[in-house]
């Protein structure tokens, strides 16, 4: 093989840049940021929870979910750790569409992280989900927590129903080794799967 022939060595597997070595190296990196994931892949489930390996810095959230509650939309709750005493504080922005006024939540001494209407419900129009992410950039220590979430839904399609989610939130707790996530009222169904990635 040439070593000038940009072919011979692209294709040439012994070689570390041949497109093989490059996939290679591109889903390892990959696999290294995703850290852990859970779904629901039959029936229902109350609650998934996230595992964080032991040394994870910070982490990213990215998820969908649907739960089988008989309304349009419901809140995502997060609790590190399980710890549902309250607490917890979040203070975010909803946008509906079809208004120019955004509504502002402001609530303390939750026991969630309730980040607002960005899943789907029963109600709304089938294989629809919510979507979310969200960021907790420090597990470790025991002074507070801050999280930064965004998010939204369209339970119909271009109804007034829609919603567009922004907020953040904090607690003092430990270090965080899991993290669990609940629709605000129901159970997740089939399709609903969250991603924890390192941040």
């Amino acid at each position: 093989m040439s070593a000038y022939d940009p072919v011979g060595w692209w294709n040439d597997e012994t070689h570390p840049l041949s497109q093989t070595n490059l996939k290679t190296v591109d889903q390892g990196i990959k696999d290294a940021h995703l850290l852990d994931s859970a779904e629901v892949t039959s029936g229902t489930e109350a609650v998934l929870t996230l595992t964080v390996p032991p040394g994870t810095p910070g982490c990213r959230v990215v998820g969908r979910g649907r739960s089988d509650a008989a309304q349009e939309r419901t809140n995502l709750t997060i609790r590190p750790n399980g710890l549902s005493t309250s607490g917890y504080q979040t203070q975010r922005i909803e946008w509906f569409m079809g208004s120019s006024t955004p509504g502002v939540v402001f609530n303390t001494g939750e026991t969630s992280w309730a980040t607002g209407s960005m899943m789907v419900a029963a109600d709304s129009s089938s294989n629809r989900f919510g979507i979310c992410e969200f960021v907790i950039p420090r597990l470790s220590g025991s002074e507070q927590k801050e999280i930064r979430f965004i998010g939204g839904c369209d339970p119909q399609g271009a109804s007034a129903e829609a919603r567009s989610v922004h907020g953040l939130g904090r607690r003092t707790i430990g270090d965080i080794t899991t993290i669990e996530l609940r629709p605000g009222s129901g159970s997740w169904v089939a399709g609903t799967r969250f991603n924890l990635l390192l941040l």
